[in-house]
């Protein structure tokens, strides 16, 4: 979890909460920012076996494309 936000197990959330007899811990992440939590996102789910390779190619683009924003917003904070 990160400012509230799921980032992964939103199924097992579901079914924890509905099941309150069963104990459970919620992490909480740190974060420098919504892209830094989404590139966190796509590398965890990349680890999964069960991607569809449609899948794979969108979360390698998706990381890729979240890194070049940072890298982007970086080099104007220090220009």
């Amino acid at each position: 979890m990160w400012n509230k936000t799921i980032l992964d197990g939103h199924n097992r959330y579901n079914i924890l909460r509905k099941h309150s007899f069963i104990e459970y811990e919620i992490k909480e992440m740190e974060f420098s920012s919504r892209q830094e939590a989404l590139i966190w996102i796509c590398n965890h789910q990349l680890g999964r076996r069960n991607l569809t390779p449609e899948r794979r190619k969108y979360l390698i683009g998706k990381r890729y494309e979240t890194e070049k924003q940072v890298t982007q917003t970086n080099l104007r904070l220090t220009a």
